[in-house]
C-alpha cells in the first residue's frame, strides 16, 4: 500500500479472496462475511482528499480482512481495483 501511494493510482475498491480445498474464491463464499469494499469520490472532495481517503479505506479493509483470516486460521488474498490517470482521461474512471 505504501508503494502505491507514490503513484497516480486511485484505489477504487478491493475484493477479498480465500482458498478452500485448492479453490480460490470470494471470502464471502467460504467465510460468510462480506469484506469486499469500494470507494467512490464524493462531489465535494478534492482529488488529494479522495486519494488520501481511498488509501485509508483500503488499508482499513485489508487489516480487517487479515484479522478475520487469522481468527479463522485461513489465508486471504487481496485484489485491488485501481484506476490510473490515463484511464480517468480516456474512460472517466
Amino acid at each position: 500500500m505504501e508503494i502505491l501511494k507514490e503513484t497516480d493510482l486511485r484505489i477504487l475498491g478491493g475484493d477479498i479472496l480465500s482458498e478452500n480445498n485448492g479453490e480460490l474464491a470470494y471470502a464471502m463464499d467460504f467465510w460468510g462475511i462480506y469484506l469486499d469494499w469500494s470507494c467512490d469520490k464524493k462531489d465535494d472532495e478534492t482529488e488529494e482528499q479522495y486519494l488520501k481517503r481511498c488509501y485509508g479505506v483500503a488499508k482499513e479493509s485489508i487489516y480487517k480482512a487479515n484479522d478475520i483470516a487469522k481468527e479463522l486460521n485461513k489465508k486471504c488474498y487481496i485484489v485491488l481495483v485501481v484506476s490510473t490517470e490515463r484511464a480517468r482521461k480516456n474512460f472517466g474512471f
